[in-house]
């Protein structure tokens, strides 16, 4: 049946182009337009390697003070380590926790000894854990190790391309270099990550007690508030309001041990999606609920206004086909046998609007990805070296899903109605196509 049902939509195609060209057009527009949102929104909570865990991951990106003599607030900021051995390293319900001091908090040089050209490079700095919170494929060598970390001995994991501007080789474990014209080891070589994955991007990974005055946080808030974030891994999903609850016990019980000041989450740890919508504003706490109904509005008025511009197309078709409709109809043929091929027609026309669209989208995502996935600091400049896109993160099962969704509720909005106004006339009238 549904091979007859191709057969004729594809008959529909030829005798009907000009029709199917600008039926085809309008809907790859629309699909192209609420593809970007899809793509966006796969590419900051979907499992992307090292990322490989973002359903199961929490962040704590900043934290904020009350003074406890105005109950009001002082300020907000990202977290300083001692806060984070304090609330966060003793939590017992996730698998692992790491905490990280991101790059783009000072200027970095590098340069390989005896060699002039100096490299500003993009340096994080880490724990162990953190190693085992992001799944890194190593080309050589290994992370450094807990006893490297505690006793702040100068090591570093370096990304391939790094290691191949340094050292024309991606085999360069043992190997030594400068940071800041202080000398490292190489302990391992990672594959280059994408900027997409911002919690572990970068092109150096250090053990971030080699700089004790960045972690160490701001003395004008009791050292509570500093430069870092805190990743958390948790076992399962639902394991996330379990985690929230005890990390808010360690802070109640961090706070009252700090004569003047209250250290509040705002609802963190967050989920990756959260944490997208609340990296902007560390002083309030979002209203998630709005803005997640804010989203869905723009996605269907996205495709609202579109159908209705097919659905008319679809019924100035649907009267040119009264005749052949209702003369099925008379030979026995059931509204629903006939609604049910309307649709598939119609859905024909729509998935070859929507591989249209989904390729615009994927044009628009890679021209304008330095707008669109970039990552900068508090002054502007950027925090990424080069945003790579592989195949493998435009071409996958869940990219291919949003369109087929999309094409599926669109084909539904634009031809349901007017097909089943055509198929409610009666047979006679139908015939004469009165």
């Amino acid at each position: 049946m549904y091979k007859v049902y191709f057969r004729q939509a594809m008959q529909m195609l030829r005798q009907n182009k000009f029709f199917s060209i600008v039926y085809i057009t309008g809907t790859g527009l629309a699909i192209t337009m609420v593809m970007v949102l899809a793509i966006l929104y796969y590419f900051r909570t979907g499992n992307i390697t090292p990322e490989s865990n973002r359903d199961r991951m929490m962040i704590i990106q900043h934290g904020k003070i009350l003074n406890k003599e105005k109950g009001e607030g002082n300020g907000s900021s990202k977290l300083s380590y001692p806060t984070i051995k304090e609330c966060f390293y003793p939590l017992q319900k996730p698998e692992a926790v790491t905490a990280i001091l991101p790059i783009g908090e000072q200027i970095e040089f590098i340069q390989v000894q005896g060699n002039n050209d100096v490299y500003n490079g993009l340096v994080m700095g880490t724990d162990v854990a953190f190693w085992k919170v992001f799944q890194f494929k190593f080309l050589s060598g290994k992370p450094y190790t807990e006893e490297e970390f505690t006793s702040g001995i100068k090591k570093a994991v370096v990304s391939e391309s790094l290691a191949r501007r340094l050292f024309n080789t991606s085999d360069a474990t043992g190997k030594t270099f400068l940071l800041n014209f202080e000398e490292y080891q190489v302990s391992g070589v990672v594959e280059d990550v994408s900027s997409i994955t911002k919690y572990c991007y970068a092109e150096m990974w250090i053990p971030f007690t080699n700089r004790p005055e960045q972690i160490q946080g701001s003395k004008w808030c009791n050292y509570l508030l500093g430069h870092m974030i805190v990743c958390i891994l948790a076992k399962e999903p639902g394991d996330f309001d379990a985690i929230r609850q005890e990390a808010e016990e360690l802070c109640k019980r961090y706070s009252d041990g700090n004569p003047q000041f209250n250290y509040v989450l705002n609802g963190q740890p967050d989920t990756v999606l959260r944490a997208w919508l609340h990296e902007e504003d560390s002083f309030n706490m979002p209203d998630y609920l709005k803005i997640y109904l804010q989203f869905v509005l723009v996605v269907l008025l996205l495709l609202l206004v579109p159908s209705i511009n097919l659905t008319g197309m679809t019924a100035s078709r649907m009267k040119k086909r009264m005749e052949e409709l209702g003369i099925r109809k008379a030979f026995g043929a059931q509204n629903r046998t006939l609604l049910m091929q309307i649709l598939y027609e119609n859905l024909l026309l729509t998935l070859l609007g929507g591989l249209i669209g989904l390729l615009l989208s994927y044009g628009l995502i890679c021209s304008l990805k330095g707008w669109l996935l970039g990552n900068y600091g508090w002054d502007g400049t950027s925090l990424v070296a080069s945003i790579d896109l592989s195949p493998g993160m435009l071409i996958n099962p869940a990219i291919f899903g949003y369109t087929l969704l999309f094409c599926l509720v669109l084909n539904l909005m634009s031809a349901l109605i007017p097909a089943w106004r055509a198929l409610g006339r009666p047979i006679v009238d139908a015939i004469n196509d009165k």
